[in-house]
């Protein structure tokens, strides 16, 4: 796990290890990366998760840099998770 600062924002990527079959907990499993976000000022506070989920399967996530106009608002109360669906 590695955290770094943006103006404005603390990002922090996490990967899961994960079942592939959820049926099969036991079975094989799979790697899945997911970058944090949150405010500067935030970055301590007990916030719920958001989680984004852009476009469909095979497209990397967003990596925002700064505060855009969406990622901006949602970051008042929320602490934002985008999942790499790749």
């Amino acid at each position: 796990m590695s955290t770094y600062r943006h103006p404005g924002t603390v990002l922090t990527d996490h990967t899961f290890l994960v079942p592939l079959d959820h049926s099969r907990p036991g079975g094989e499993r799979i790697e899945v990366f997911a970058r944090e976000i949150v405010a500067s000022g935030k970055a301590d506070a007990n916030l719920p998760w958001l989680l984004f989920l852009q476009g469909g399967p095979g497209l990397s996530a967003q990596r925002p840099v700064g505060r855009q106009a969406w990622l901006d608002r949602a970051l008042r109360d929320h602490r934002v998770l985008l999942l790499d669906q790749q």
